[in-house]
């Protein structure tokens, strides 16, 4: 069952216009309210409002079949409509001095936004700076890397007691080259020409002094732990250290 609206004042039609005229289902009073102070919630007239048309541009294409208000303002009317102009005035002074205020805080925030954008420039390059010199550094600590490594691995022939290995081999070689020197000058003692002795002798000096600077050596004897840098000096060992004289003649 629909419900029944016909003693419900429709709220357009009291204020001025309703779409659906004669078809509404609420009440449409014709009789306009002439009270100035009524109050319209108990009033069973009509209350329209002032037509905009009308009163902003003298004339309404309606005339007087307008739903809306043609009549004149009142000085009650008047006063009310003052004081509320009065009362847009100060609401628009307050936003113009809010907006005034606004403006120079967003003024300050921008001068603010422009110095840290200067610092982050400076910073930028300061870092730009800083990331070259991490680069060369970094290309100095790797060549000084490199050099302590070289350092190193030179040192280990410094070790206690390498130094000394070194030397006795030394001595051990040159002992034995004398020995073998004195050995080759027998020998050659009974040869034909004094000249093939000199040069002889002077072959075994030259490799008495070439292997007395040979210090890491690549010939190991069979017989003992004795390295040479060359198979002659080996061969020299071989024969006077243990007997073998087939081996270095």
């Amino acid at each position: 069952m629909e419900k029944d609206f016909s003693d419900i004042l429709c709220k357009f039609n009291n204020m001025g216009y309703c779409k659906y005229q004669d078809k509404c289902s609420f009440k449409h009073p014709t009789d306009i309210c002439v009270e100035v102070k009524c109050k319209e919630q108990k009033c069973i007239k009509r209350h329209p409002k002032k037509c905009r048309f009308f009163f902003l541009r003298g004339f309404c294409k309606f005339k007087n079949d307008c739903k809306f208000s043609h009549k004149a303002f009142g000085s009650v009317e008047i006063k009310a409509v003052q004081a509320e102009i009065e009362k847009v005035k100060k609401e628009n002074a307050d936003l113009r001095k809010r907006n005034n205020t606004l403006e120079a805080e967003l003024n300050d925030k921008n001068e603010k936004i422009d110095v840290l954008q200067e610092e982050v420039k400076d910073l930028n390059v300061k870092l730009s700076k800083v990331e070259a010199e991490y680069l060369e550094t970094k290309d100095v600590n790797e060549t000084l890397l490199s050099d302590v490594e070289t350092l190193n691995e030179r040192l280990q022939l410094l070790i206690p007691g390498r130094v000394e290995e070194i030397i006795d081999e030394l001595r051990e070689n040159n002992a034995i080259l004398r020995v073998t020197l004195e050995r080759y000058v027998e020998d050659f003692e009974h040869e034909e020409t004094v000249e093939e002795e000199t040069e002889n002798c002077e072959d075994l000096i030259n490799f008495v002094g070439n292997s007395s600077q040979d210090v890491l050596s690549s010939f190991k004897c069979e017989e003992c732990n004795f390295t040479s840098s060359s198979q002659r000096g080996l061969s020299v060992h071989i024969g006077v250290k243990h007997k073998k004289s087939s081996i270095y003649r």
